[in-house]
């Protein structure tokens, strides 16, 4: 709009101008003419003379003087003429300047009112748009609230779904962890209860037998007079001392023989090993473990050395065995090993400690207070495979954590591959013993000898799936997180280890965990995932 009226104004405004330029011109024109005529008029008079005298007839005066009166009469009416001329032409002219005047005073008066026009027309063009604005902007501000709210709503609706949905999985996984729980009870207490049933079987049957044989032998003594009893004869002490250390000493090497070279490589080599030589070490072993458990309480073989040590290795090897085969278990073996565990841990309790009128009286020196390192650490290890009780298993871990200070000992673990006995408490479910667990850890990757091995026992698949299990559990302490990303950091260096690494997709948790820590308040943690995540992506590149 304001536009088009200035480009109207502008065209009047140009138009009148030309007209005004156009009349100016002419009058100008006209006035200089008539002056240079009047000029030319005076200045030539001779020439006009000559003019006259040539278009009258007349002789041309050689002088001024000599001019006639016609001469002067017809220059006179000339003159009068040309007068005349110029005096309408100087009204004409007059009469076009006022009315150029009167036309400029019309176009004054005509632009001061198109002015006045575009300043009304400005003003309610103005008035008008700033009236939209304001309705707009009104309307605008109001939707603007209006969507505010609405998301805001729709803000606490996410919040109030999140924690619901938080909430939901939270009382889920407690559930799941209550059902898997109840399913191992479950089955556990299914298993005792046919162990128990078939030992009851056993024992109804070794009963009726044992009566059949008391009837029989009964009967036998009715019918047979009684003989008088020969007189033993007397063997001398000595000689039923040196019979008995003989057999001792034939008894330690055939253990030692069947240890080294059949129960060892045995266990070593679990599956791998053939269906029916595999039962058949099975079933002696479970026969030989009553007896040797037996021979163990004997008071006479516990201050005896070098019969200790080979049956609680030939017991320890038997039971890592077994636990290879768990199908192949009788059921008199979880009595045995509960026998096994209340002779070994008999020295930690109290009872045994007698109190006199003058001072304590410590308990014996035997299995796991044994000074022998080897059969302390085998008392420890089998104790943690048989025990059941909390209170006991902590006690065992703190003397297994107090020996394994010693390099000799770190070696000894290795030896007898601690960390399979370890891995039954490496789990979610053992919350009260997976601190100790992860404290024999950090123990055995310490700067020693024993290092490289005790990192190859631990990079078997079951290792590393009680780990990721581990790693998963959503309340698990930072400190045992760290403890977790030294022996990771430790493993990731070791070639063979790769390929859990990316079997069990340790990378993602670890990366999901970098992702959940604050960084500036667990840089010790952040740098040991960091440098196993370097070490597993360095390994796939090569």
């Amino acid at each position: 709009m304001y536009g088009e009226a200035d480009d109207c104004l502008e065209v009047n405004r140009a138009t009148d101008h030309e007209e005004y330029l156009d009349h100016d011109g002419e009058l100008t024109n006209s006035c200089a003419t008539a002056r240079e005529e009047e000029y030319t008029y005076l200045e030539d008079t001779e020439f006009h003379v000559k003019e006259l005298c040539k278009h009258y007839g007349w002789k041309e005066p050689k002088t001024h003087n000599h001019l006639n009166d016609e001469v002067l009469r017809a220059m006179y009416s000339e003159l009068q003429l040309i007068s005349a001329q110029l005096k309408s032409k100087n009204l004409e002219l007059s009469q076009r300047e006022r009315q150029l005047q009167d036309r400029e005073l019309r176009l004054g008066i005509r632009e001061d009112e198109l002015e006045l026009a575009y300043q009304k027309m400005a003003m309610n063009l103005h008035r008008a748009v700033g009236q939209e604005t304001a309705e707009s902007s009104k309307k605008s501000k109001a939707k603007v609230t209006e969507f505010q709210d609405l998301l805001k709503e729709k803000v606490k609706e996410g919040k109030r779904l999140r924690a619901n949905f938080d909430a939901l999985q939270e009382a889920n996984s407690q559930l799941r962890k209550q059902s898997d729980d109840l399913q191992c009870k479950n089955t556990k207490l299914e298993k005792q209860c046919n162990s128990l049933k078939q030992r009851l079987e056993n024992l109804q049957r070794c009963q009726e037998l044992k009566d059949r044989q008391t009837e029989n032998v009964i009967a036998e003594m009715k019918a047979v007079p009684s003989k008088p009893k020969p007189k033993a004869s007397k063997v001398s002490k000595a000689l039923c001392t040196a019979m008995q250390g003989s057999r001792a000493d034939v008894f330690v090497v055939l253990l030692d023989w069947t240890i080294r070279d059949i129960l060892r490589p045995s266990a070593e080599r679990g599956n791998s090993l053939d269906g029916s030589l595999r039962s058949h070490i099975l079933d002696n072993c479970q026969k030989m473990l009553p007896s040797l458990v037996e021979l163990l309480k004997d008071p006479a073989n516990q201050s005896q050395c070098k019969i200790c040590l080979p049956c609680l290795q030939f017991i320890y090897w038997s039971c890592l065995l077994l636990d290879q085969n768990p199908g192949k278990q009788n059921v008199g073996l979880g009595q045995c090993q509960r026998k096994l565990a209340e002779e070994l841990y008999r020295p930690l309790k109290p009872s045994e400690m007698e109190i006199t009128s003058e001072s304590f009286v410590k308990p014996p020196s035997l299995f796991i207070k044994s000074s022998d390192t080897q059969i302390k650490l085998l008392s420890c290890l089998l104790l943690l495979k048989t025990l059941t009780q909390a209170d006991w298993l902590a006690n065992v871990f703190v003397v297994l954590k107090q020996e394994l200070r010693e390099e000799l000992v770190k070696e000894l673990f290795v030896h007898y591959n601690g960390s399979s006995v370890l891995l039954s408490y490496f789990k979610p479910t053992s919350k009260a013993q997976l601190p100790m667990v992860l404290d024999i850890y950090m123990l055995m990757c310490v700067e020693s000898s024993a290092l490289t091995s005790f990192l190859q026992s631990c990079g078997t698949e079951s290792w590393f799936r009680s780990l990721a299990m581990v790693l998963k559990i959503p309340s698990l302490d930072v400190k045992q997180l760290e403890k977790i990303s030294v022996v990771l950091q430790k493993l990731s260096k070791l070639k063979e280890n790769r390929k859990h690494f990316e079997t069990f997709a340790l990378k993602t948790v670890i990366q999901d965990i970098l992702h959940t820590l604050p960084s500036a308040d667990h840089s010790f943690l952040a740098l040991n995932f960091k440098s196993v995540l370097f070490n597993i992506t360095s390994s796939l590149a090569t």
